[in-house]
């Protein structure tokens, strides 16, 4: 495997703040140096671009042969035959990486860590296990490095969203009068892992009738009935990149008044990702979005932010929100997702995922808008 040109330019910005090697256990910052996720692992990270896995030994043949790492150590609790060639004695991978980074003659250096993955009692075990160097927090440095996509970042979100697309179908297809919730969420994630989905899964949002007004409605047992609305909210991920999407449906017949929640909801979402381009801020996006849900006389009912980034997270940075100043800029990839909530009548939300361009926008997903009827 190739390693990408971000991966040197990562390197040179934790150069730049002063830092020789970063330490990387989260599984987001483990993908982003690697290209894939392997269990019990760290990376490091070098200020001349070199990134070097410590694994346990039970997964470093697939390390050496699955990610562009440079280097891949694997660290053995105990004697075995055979052992991989590049091995550590010990008995957990904090210490394993201590003794990594001792060896590559950084244990006197300026080291990288992610204060905010690390619990307090794992960062004082790596202070502890490197006493002679000086710890800088990367937690912010990384987390705006991977708001901007490169190329390849951004094909894997759009192959996540044709995932979701046969998702929806499926979905679609299972939606009759009498089908549980979790029947129908059933049938979406049949279809993203047989369509090559990955990611970390969780139970889709398929929210029907009352509870369609519950933002993060999972699915229940709860029946489906006619006349109601349905909002289907599914993630999935295409090489560890996530793809987020909604879309509703309705058993039967809408009526005027569901109608009338979906047009708003559309026309907001479409004036808000007509809005989004280079130098405009989250907030102003947020802005367009909130004031025309509340010209139609919905405001109090849009309840959460108009989006947020996504990547290796299915929430990531930025937000569209009204408190994030965050400017736009080219290759970040953000959802746009307004939404109505009326406690007894429903909700209704509709979510695309939106790259931002050199000139404006770029819409990743390919499934329609349209209030299905089934």
């Amino acid at each position: 495997m190739e390693k990408p040109s971000r991966i040197e330019r990562l390197a040179s910005a934790i150069e730049d703040n002063g830092i020789d090697v970063a330490i990387f256990f989260s599984r987001e910052n483990l993908c982003y140096l690697t290209g894939n996720l392997i269990d019990y692992a760290a990376s490091l990270l070098t200020s001349n671009g070199e990134v070097v896995t410590v694994c346990s030994f039970l997964e470093y043949e697939r390390a050496k042969a699955e990610t562009w790492s440079d280097e891949v150590v694997a660290y053995l609790p105990y004697d075995i035959s055979n052992p991989p060639p590049q091995t550590v004695k010990s008995r957990s991978l904090l210490d394993a990486v201590c003794k990594v980074v001792s060896d590559l003659g950084f244990s006197s250096s300026t080291i990288g860590f992610e204060a905010d993955y690390l619990s307090r009692s794992l960062s004082e075990k790596l202070f502890k296990g490197l006493p002679e160097a000086e710890f800088k927090d990367v937690s912010t440095l990384v987390s705006e490095f991977r708001q901007v996509k490169d190329s390849s970042e951004v094909e894997n979100i759009r192959r996540a969203t044709r995932i979701l697309s046969r998702a929806f179908r499926s979905a679609a297809d299972a939606i009759e009068v009498g089908v549980s919730e979790v029947e129908v969420a059933g049938e979406a994630l049949r279809a993203m892992i047989a369509s090559g989905g990955s990611g970390i899964f969780k139970m889709p949002i398929v929210a029907s009738g009352y509870r369609s007004a519950l933002p993060h409605g999972r699915a229940s047992s709860k029946a489906i009935e006619r006349g109601e609305l349905v909002v289907l909210d599914f993630v999935v991920a295409y090489n560890w990149y996530y793809g987020d999407l909604t879309r509703v449906a309705v058993v039967g017949y809408p009526s005027s008044k569901q109608l009338r929640l979906y047009e708003v909801v559309v026309e907001a979402l479409e004036a808000a990702i007509s809005s989004i381009k280079p130098g405009v801020t989250c907030a102003e996006v947020d802005r367009v979005a909130r004031k025309i849900i509340a010209k139609a006389g919905f405001g109090e009912y849009f309840i959460h932010s108009t989006g947020h980034g996504i990547g290796l997270s299915v929430h990531e940075r930025p937000r569209l929100s009204s408190t994030d100043s965050t400017v736009l800029k080219p290759g970040m990839v953000v959802t746009v997702e307004p939404g109505i909530y009326i406690p007894d009548l429903g909700g209704v939300r509709v979510e695309r995922d939106v790259l931002v361009t050199e000139d404006g926008a770029e819409v990743l997903d390919n499934y329609p808008i349209d209030l299905m009827v089934t």
